[in-house]
């Protein structure tokens, strides 16, 4: 086939310490693609949703890469430094394997997202929300995985009195939150502008290092303070953050990640610039009320994404994203 009909397809881990390439007949794409909101994608990812792409190739020698099962059925590899999560094959007759969208170099022609599944999870609609239209096609909304039944959105009961219980997927990382306190130190307090509330900012982020590490084009965050996180019989946080499976990536001076070792969900992120407040990822949290977990966050979307200005480069979804952030009445 003349390389005229090729398209080369990129896609790379957050420390490129896994890069890839490959070449695709033109008239493969665009390649279809969609949101998993199920428990298990929040649980294993950290944020609220695993956007992938069906890959038609199988998944390649991945070197720099951990494999994890993900169910009985299903395996995600990731990258064994960063963190980012790669792939997804499942053992399914056909076998079917996702590559993550977050992982992609440019998925704005090469990719159609059509469809969010496993919405029934969420209780209350996670992130479609804010992402029911991309590119001008409106997103189907199915409540399950056979994308036999449309998901309606129901009144999400109030979580239980108590804290908060968080875990990743494969549960080597687990904590509690507490409700929001009086905090001693003024200038935490003033970023924490939700705690009068009884509640905990939270926001969703498409800057390049977020996406590339956690492998998905919105990554969601609420932010909380070291003294309201306990884990194990309420143990208080250590300092860095490093418990259970978690491990560690400096991804910029001054900004460090933190990740399962096991499952390979994003769970922390922690700045020198905030040295009391973590980002926490949202897509851990065991809230009754919802994947959005709105007894506990408030979330800010009045003028959409963090670092808007990354994902518009991407031109994929940051626009339609903003616009309906925006448009979103609570």
């Amino acid at each position: 086939m003349a390389d005229l009909d090729m398209v080369e397809i990129i896609a790379r881990c957050l420390c490129r310490a896994n890069e890839l390439s490959w070449q695709l007949p033109k008239s493969s794409l665009p390649l279809d693609a969609g949101i998993c909101n199920c428990n298990s994608c929040r649980h294993g990812t950290g944020t609220l949703g695993f956007m992938a792409c069906t890959w038609p190739l199988p998944v390649p020698e991945l070197p720099g890469c951990s494999r994890a099962a993900f169910s009985p059925r299903a395996d995600v590899y990731f990258c064994a430094t960063c963190g980012t999560l790669m792939f997804m094959r499942q053992r399914t007759q056909p076998p079917w394997t996702g590559l993550a969208l977050g992982a992609l170099k440019d998925p704005t022609t090469m990719c159609r997202l059509s469809m969010h599944l496993c919405l029934a999870d969420t209780k209350d609609g996670g992130m479609s929300v804010w992402l029911g239209r991309v590119n001008g096609t409106r997103l189907k909304k199915y409540a399950t995985a056979d994308l036999q039944s449309e998901f309606e959105a129901v009144t999400a009961k109030s979580g239980e009195e108590g804290n908060l219980k968080a875990s990743c997927r494969c549960r080597g990382a687990q904590f509690t939150i507490t409700r929001p306190t009086e905090l001693p130190d003024k200038a935490i307090a003033a970023q924490e502008k939700s705690s009068s509330k009884g509640k905990y900012t939270a926001s969703v982020c498409v800057c390049d290092s977020c996406r590339l590490s956690v492998g998905c084009e919105v990554m969601a965050w609420a932010f909380i303070p070291d003294v309201n996180i306990l884990h194990d019989n309420n143990e208080p946080l250590p300092d860095p953050p490093v418990f259970g499976t978690i491990k560690h990536y400096a991804s910029s001076e001054g900004t460090d990640r933190y990740f399962c070792g096991g499952c390979g969900a994003v769970v922390f992120l922690t700045s020198k610039r905030r040295p009391k407040m973590l980002n926490v990822a949202v897509g851990l949290f065991h809230d009754a009320s919802g994947a959005r977990a709105e007894d506990w966050l408030c979330w800010t979307t009045s003028t959409g994404p963090e670092t808007a200005s990354d994902g518009l480069k991407r031109d994929f979804l940051t626009e339609d994203l903003t616009k309906q952030m925006i448009a979103w009445k609570k």
